[in-house]
């Protein structure tokens, strides 16, 4: 048990001292963009607008991968941001590290792991499955956003890459399990009916 204790103090050490390096490398420029890239993934507005823009002028198939993305986001932002930050209980680094000054609204939910990520990388998943020529998109976007949490202070490194991990595993889950799919075939179906009973 001491032993798991070390690691996970030298875990967090090494973690505090990637942040301090990322909080170190502000530049005047990239203090205005971050936070505009860091709350593009608030709320899944970005993602929610990709899935709109797709279901209204997208083929069925696109239609099927717009309800997918708005499942992923859903799912990953359950187990990220309502399951897993209040199991972990861990906090933000600026409550933690001496003189952080962030460049959003401070939060006032735990940091571990990080939902902004989590919830853009889900969404990443299911878009670059449907976006194939442009399959790099959502993921250098998701890529972006879960940088920026850090960048503006909100989050450390290992939060953003846990995030990331568990958003691949949500969105690998929402587009490869029969679970998540069948619901929405039984929706497609009865959409075809109706429309073809006018």
């Amino acid at each position: 048990m001491d032993a798991l204790l070390t690691a996970l103090h030298i875990i967090q050490q090494i973690d505090a001292e990637m942040f301090m390096q990322v909080y170190q490398w502000r530049r005047p420029f990239l203090d205005k963009i971050m936070p505009f890239i860091t709350h593009l993934g608030s709320g899944g507005v970005l993602w929610l607008t990709c899935a709109l823009l797709m279901y209204i002028t997208g083929s069925e198939q696109k239609k099927r991968a717009a309800l997918l993305t708005v499942v992923a986001l859903t799912f990953s932002y359950f187990l990220s941001q309502e399951l897993l930050k209040n199991v972990i209980e861990r906090e933000r680094p600026y409550l933690v590290l001496a003189g952080i000054k962030t460049l959003v609204q401070p939060l006032d939910s735990y940091s571990f792991p990080s939902g902004h990520t989590a919830t853009s990388f889900a969404c990443a998943v299911v878009l670059a499955k449907s976006w194939r020529r442009f399959k790099w998109l959502p993921v250098f976007l998701a890529l972006a956003i879960g940088f920026s949490r850090v960048y503006v202070g909100v989050h450390y490194p290992l939060d953003v890459i846990a995030g990331a991990v568990l958003g691949i595993i949500c969105g690998q889950l929402v587009v490869h399990w029969r679970c998540f799919q069948l619901p929405l075939s039984f929706l497609f179906a009865a959409v075809n009916g109706r429309s073809s009973h006018r």
